[in-house]
């Protein structure tokens, strides 16, 4: 499957609940971003990617945060984003570097990134990194993770729904 294809299937769980808009003009890197807003400020959005081998993971994440910040115009203290990322690309690729692509623990960005969820779309291994303050998890990661590791990845399964 590729990541066009596999964007698509998340936009059909997770659009329009919980995620209530599509952005449809973002960077060629960004595959799917999917926003909403909760109570007066909180903001979240879902972004589904192709991991790039010639980025260190930090660079990756930087990356990714400028473009998720300028497409939604994301301000700290004012105007902050709750960044799902989903990224996808061959597991020898990003193994390695996914033990140092953390989500945030703080709030002080822009875009902060609550979770980071690696998928390998030809063979299905999945790795989660999540942001958590104890055993509180921020902008719903867990119910969003369980719909991401739902979605079939060979085109014999990929009608099944599952949606939250």
């Amino acid at each position: 499957m590729d990541v066009s294809t596999y964007s698509e299937l998340v936009a059909q769980r997770l659009h329009p609940r919980p995620y209530t808009n599509r952005v449809t003009e973002v960077s060629d890197d960004i595959h799917l971003l999917l926003t909403c807003k909760k109570l007066m400020l909180a903001r979240y959005a879902l972004v589904v990617s192709s991991w790039e081998p010639s980025l260190d993971g930090s660079a990756f994440l930087k990356s990714k945060r400028r473009a998720v910040a300028r497409t939604l115009g994301a301000i700290w203290t004012f105007r902050e984003v709750g960044l799902y990322l989903v990224i996808c690309g061959a597991e020898s690729e990003w193994h390695t570097h996914a033990a140092t692509m953390l989500a945030d623990n703080t709030g002080l960005h822009a875009v902060i990134v609550q979770a980071v969820h690696f998928v390998d779309l030809q063979t299905g291994a999945t790795q989660l990194n999540q942001s958590a303050w104890g055993p509180v998890k921020f902008g719903g990661v867990d119910s969003v993770a369980e719909v991401i590791n739902s979605i079939p990845l060979n085109h014999d399964d990929a009608r099944s729904e599952y949606t939250i």
